[in-house]
């Protein structure tokens, strides 16, 4: 009895974190080519910035190399490419790199709300000052790394207040990387009057922000700031981000809303069908319609769907996941069932029967899989939705020596951003800086073990811009290293003379692992002292909370070590305000065993500092 209440209370925190572990990822290209007027150098850098789900907090990490001097100023400006903005934010560099968080909390130049929205119409730049270029020798804007997806599951509990009925529905909304809004949606089980994007927070009712046009009750639709009537504004944009904007399904019984979903950030890679008869092998001549929206975990371990259809012929007689490439027909992988017009459920590799295998992962993330339901009329399929990545996969590596294996002693340190694009591509950036590379590649393995290159970068002044693709003629994408890519088994390094194995090494995580590691709390009071308390749950299976206080403004290290002192995890070395932290760790990928987590703080003036190591058990 009391290892199920273990259980529950540990499952019931990890639900409560994983749901938390949402984020939007932003990269920055810097050179001189887009200060303004131009600066000709061979300086150039790169940044990964990633936004929190509630937008108050903005972790960066931003590597540069190769100035003209040391430098003088380093900030983010308000302003739109190709011209010069004001000092919004300042930042410090530790070396060639600069790490942090920027938050609306902070007591002097705070992420403000006009500033997220500018942020996410990509109006911020960081800018790097020299005394040879004042004005800024380097800069990048600061842009959306891919497309940023959201899912919506109507029902009737929503609404305010609620309402009883078996309708129900799937909404997908992409925010792409131009700042329009792409959205679909299928209402199943009613007759809809109208349906709309309205603007309030859960449990609350609000205004019409956006009306949608339903045509045998599924609609897919563009919202962008240009629109002539209901335009999205910058306060919709933020919103929308916010998770303060939702779906609403009118009708005549139920003129407020019959049922009612609220447009959430993905926790995880967005993917989306939209299903009819014409994708049939043969077409179907059919009206009815469908969404599905799937949310594949950062380990892609798990799929959860929600999948809404409508004005079918007649009853579902069986749904499945199939493997084919559109056009095609294929086997069922995996057996789905509907209550009433819709399906949820995870699908996971775990399954006993029909799991999400690597074979399968592989498949799905190069848009093989389909979502496929059949009735007596259409025995074959009646309608058919091929399961497409919308958005995109941000990742990002922060290089440093003490992830190489066994760890390095070093000053250098670099930045990596990496994209899985939606035509299956990945897109990577990289700046070293701090020594004199050799050779740098990616390599296939976990944190805290070596692995075998698998591709090589070619750095231009420390610096190098690729294309990955499976269609490469040496060393291409395989499908084994599409998925190690989305499981957090690859990692960047940078080789020296001095240190041929690697100097420094950065492994590759989804960008959801980064905004989920340090977060402040929700305490009033400023703490008088460092403290570093105890994980809880101890022990624990798979994620835990590390809580930390720092009694004024400080650069703060937490390091996770495995039992023989290899580096498994390192969060955000950076400056952090006064105030209580909370670090989530995800111990998934690791074995069974005692783990150490220390942590490093210093005051910014290098006159006190704060050194404490814990132990905490992993037990699978």
């Amino acid at each position: 009895m009391k290892r199920s209440i273990f259980t529950l209370i540990t499952l019931l925190l990890f639900t409560q974190y994983t749901f938390s572990q949402n984020s939007i990822m932003f990269t920055a290209k810097i050179d001189g080519s887009q200060e303004v007027p131009a600066v000709t150098t061979t300086a150039t850098g790169t940044g990964t910035f990633v936004l929190s789900a509630n937008g108050t907090q903005l972790t960066y990490h931003i590597t540069v190399n190769g100035l003209s001097g040391a430098i003088t100023g380093s900030h983010f400006h308000n302003a739109a490419a190709g011209t010069g903005g004001g000092v919004v934010k300042a930042f410090s560099f530790s070396g060639n790199t600069a790490s942090g968080t920027w938050t609306s909390a902070d007591a002097n130049q705070p992420l403000t709300d006009l500033l997220l929205s500018e942020l996410l119409k990509g109006k911020l730049y960081v800018n790097i000052h020299t005394a040879a270029n004042p004005g800024g020798e380097i800069r990048g804007q600061v842009l959306l790394s891919t497309g940023v997806g959201f899912s919506a599951k109507l029902e009737g509990s929503q609404e305010v207040p609620a309402v009883t009925t078996t309708a129900s529905g799937t909404g997908s909304v992409r925010l792409n990387t131009d700042g329009t809004v792409n959205f679909d949606i299928t209402a199943g089980g009613l007759t809809p009057t109208a349906a709309h994007f309205h603007n309030a927070a859960a449990g609350t009712a609000g205004g019409v922000a956006k009306s949608i046009t339903l045509t045998n009750n599924t609609s897919a639709g563009v919202w962008a700031s240009g629109d002539a009537s209901q335009p999205l504004t910058d306060l919709l944009l933020r919103e929308l981000v916010k998770g303060r904007l939702y779906m609403n399904v009118h009708t005549a019984a139920n003129a407020g809303g019959e049922i009612r979903g609220q447009v959430l950030l993905n926790s995880g890679a967005s993917f989306t069908a939209k299903m009819d008869g014409s994708q049939e092998v043969p077409a179907v001549t059919t009206t009815a319609t469908g969404t599905g929206s799937f949310v594949l975990s950062s380990n892609g371990t798990q799929l959860t769907y929600n999948i809404t259809v409508n004005g079918l012929s007649g009853a579902i007689t069986g749904s499945h996941f199939h493997n084919a490439a559109a056009g095609t027909g294929g086997g069922v992988v995996k057996t789905f069932t509907f209550n009433g017009n819709t399906a949820s459920g995870i699908w996971t590799s775990a399954d006993a029967n029909q799991p999400l295998t690597d074979l399968l992962l592989s498949e799905l993330l190069k848009g093989k899989l389909y979502v496929n339901v059949h009735t007596s009329a259409n025995a074959g399929g009646e309608i058919r939705g091929q399961v497409l990545l919308s958005t995109g996969m941000g990742f990002t590596a922060k290089l440093e020596g003490s992830q190489e294996t066994p760890a390095i002693t070093t000053t250098a340190s670099g930045t990596g951003s990496v994209r899985l694009n939606t035509d299956g591509t990945v897109s990577y950036d990289l700046t070293a800086g701090g020594l004199t590379p050799t050779s740098a590649h990616f390599h296939n393995a976990a944190a805290g073990i070596s692995g075998g290159v698998v591709k090589s970068i070619t750095l231009t002044n420390n610096t190098a811009l690729g294309i990955w693709s499976s269609v490469d003629v040496t060393q291409p994408l395989t499908d084994l290293l599409l998925r190690e890519l989305v499981k957090g088994k690859l990692y960047m390094n940078v080789h020296t003379l001095t240190n041929p194995g690697g100097e420094i090494r950065g492994q590759v995580i989804n960008s959801t692992e980064i905004a989920s590691g340090i977060e402040a709390t929700d305490s009033q009071e400023l703490p008088s002292r460092f403290t570093l308390s105890q994980n809880y749950p101890n022990p624990f299976n798979p994620s835990t909370v590390i809580q930390y206080a720092v009694p004024f403004e400080s650069k703060v290290n937490v390091t996770i070590f495995n039992s023989i002192g290899q580096v498994v995890k390192t969060y955000n070395e950076g400056n952090k305000n006064a105030g209580s932290y909370s670090i989530r760790f995800n111990g998934e990928r690791l074995a069974s065993g005692v783990y150490l987590y220390n942590i490093k703080a210093f005051s910014l003036d290098g006159k006190q500092n704060f050194h404490a190591t814990k132990k905490m058990l992993l037990i699978k």
